[in-house]
């Protein structure tokens, strides 16, 4: 009854969080939009020669499906940055994730766009993607007064960096120096080069780290009491920010790093308390986020948004592209065709034996970290059970939420210090 009871109080204190983020969200986007487009389109011309270069999917590191980046999506964030309040109201501007189309023939996004910009041809506003609420665009359109796709590209590369290094710094001054290299290894698996260089997946990177960066800078009392609200605020800049690709990661690092930071408790009913206080806020920050951007569309735009979103669902959902085991199949063997990072992993694996070997692991495997690590483990396998169409589809991007278990392991057989004083709940 107690737990039942906390976890109905950390999902309404995670709604109300979720509100107050969402509003914040809105009027970020309200402003975004009321800039003026002149510069933004000038810098998105400027930026056409290089994505007609590249074409739609370029693939420069290592040559291998994982590297691959998503020029196609990009050059829709493009496009949707040109839209202003010129277009239509501002309010609307910013719940509908306008882009404009041609009215006369049926082009890839980059011809689009450069229709878009060079007005060719007959051109319409278009909202295909309002099921997300494109916070991306409070950040892109002021960049695209300054700059174009390239220094775009160069700044997240850049931020990146230092976020990575700002990272490793705190993990050395919190004594967790021994945790670098397991987890350095295991963010290789999803290629963060490429995740650097790409707008449509950078967000997810920043969602993962930056909660991290936070969780090492805050006293071990502050994280006990206050992670459902963090985990909670994580849920929701996840959503704003990030369309569906590998969201589960910015709940899963920073989870791991919650931990790291108190500890892995001796029982796993303990674990699983620690679990619940993380992942339910969460989600509830998550889909909070969601279900605020649709009803707010509804009321604003069009009250048919919720039937045009539960049929998304059903698509998505769906196993009509193949079955759903041979989805996360699909997942798993494209993931494993990053052959120089299974090279790494492995000889990674063999230090770390010979480690526990010599007597110089920092911890023995328990119940509860067999437990973590199951539970790293399937919530992933569930997430493509469920989405079988959509992971079959965009595999290339949503094998990355495999590195759930891969941290998992690595920080396991690295050794979690075990702590032995219960989770407040």
């Amino acid at each position: 009854m107690k737990i039942a009871k906390q976890v109905f109080k950390w999902m309404l204190q995670a709604g109300a969080v979720t509100l107050i983020a969402g509003i914040l969200g809105l009027l970020l986007l309200m402003a975004a939009f009321s800039l003026p487009v002149d510069r933004i389109r000038e810098h998105v011309g400027a930026s056409l020669e290089l994505l007609e270069e590249e074409g739609h999917y370029p693939s420069y590191f290592f040559k291998d499906a994982c590297a691959t980046l998503d020029n196609y999506t990009e050059t829709l964030y493009l496009n949707q940055a040109i839209v202003g309040t010129d277009n239509d109201s501002l309010l609307t501007c910013a719940l509908s994730g306008y882009r404009f189309e041609s009215t006369t023939r049926d082009l890839l996004p980059i011809w689009q766009l450069e229709e878009a910009i060079n007005g060719d041809g007959d051109t319409k506003l278009v909202s295909p993607d309002k099921r997300f609420f494109n916070g991306y665009e409070t950040v892109i359109k002021p960049l695209l007064c300054v700059t174009d796709y390239s220094g775009i590209r160069q700044i997240n590369l850049y931020t990146v960096l230092f976020l990575t290094l700002l990272l490793v710094g705190l993990m050395f001054r919190r004594g967790l120096g021994a945790c670098i290299l397991p987890v350095t290894v295991s963010v290789l698996f999803i290629h963060p080069l490429a995740v650097a260089l790409c707008m449509t997946f950078v967000g997810f990177y920043y969602c993962m780290v930056i909660p991290c960066i936070c969780f090492l800078l805050l006293s071990e009392r502050t994280l006990r009491e206050k992670a459902w609200l963090l985990f909670a605020l994580t849920g929701a800049v996840t959503f704003y920010f990030n369309m569906n690709y590998f969201q589960l990661l910015c709940f899963a690092m920073p989870f791991m790093f919650y931990v790291l930071i108190l500890g892995l408790p001796e029982k796993p009913g303990e674990l699983i308390r620690m679990i619940l206080a993380a992942f339910l806020p969460w989600c509830v920050g998550y889909a909070g986020m969601m279900v605020f951007k649709w009803i707010l569309y509804a009321l604003a735009v069009d009250s048919g948004v919720f039937r045009e979103m539960l049929d998304f669902v059903k698509i998505g959902t769906g196993s009509n592209r193949g079955s759903r085991p041979a989805a996360v199949l699909k997942n798993i063997t494209t993931a494993l065709s990053n052959r120089k990072w299974l090279v790494m992993e492995a000889l990674f694996v063999v230090y770390s034996v010979i480690r526990r070997l010599r007597g110089r692991a920092g911890s023995r495997v328990t119940a509860s970290a067999i437990l973590l690590l199951a539970f790293m483990t399937l919530t992933p396998l569930c997430r493509c059970l469920l989405l079988s169409n959509h992971v079959t589809v965009h595999h290339w991007v949503t094998y990355r939420i495999l590195m759930m278990p891969v941290l998992a392991f690595n920080l396991l057989i690295t050794g979690v210090r075990n702590e032995k004083k219960p989770v407040d709940i």
